[in-house]
């Protein structure tokens, strides 16, 4: 399943929220099934699913902090930082653009934190621009 280009989070409220920027982005998406075996009378065994969780991986190399230094003009680092930092649940919206579904379908998923960091990878101090590797983890509600 590919995502390509428009990633939004926003605050589980819907304020803030961002489109977030494809410059030197990577997405991976990993789905977890939480299920419990059922054994029955006649003597097989079923599988009872409970939920299906996704797990989502977005990596930026050479992301800069202002939103005005990308190439989409999309939101970069400071506002995912400030996403971070509200340490409440998110929720992040998908639109598939490529393989596994029709273009335009768009899916919603509200979820939270798991990891987030950040390494500092050049100062450009002429310019006022700091960039950085950015890697946010998140885990579906």
């Amino acid at each position: 399943m590919a995502f390509n280009n428009f990633v939004t989070l926003a605050a589980s409220g819907g304020s803030p929220s961002y489109s977030l920027t494809d410059q030197g982005r990577t997405f991976a998406m990993s789905r977890d099934e939480r299920s419990v075996p059922v054994n029955l009378a006649n003597g097989l065994t079923k599988k009872y699913f409970m939920a299906v969780k996704y797990s989502f991986n977005l990596e930026w190399q050479m992301l800069p902090g202002p939103q005005s230094r990308t190439f989409d003009k999309k939101h970069a680092r400071d506002a995912i930082k400030e996403l971070v930092d509200l340490e409440d649940t998110l929720l992040l919206t998908l639109q598939r653009t490529s393989t596994g579904s029709p273009s335009g379908t768009t899916t919603s998923h509200t979820v939270w934190v798991e990891s987030y960091n950040e390494d500092i990878v050049r100062r450009d101090f002429g310019a006022g621009i700091i960039w950085y590797n950015v890697k946010l983890d998140l885990k579906e509600q």
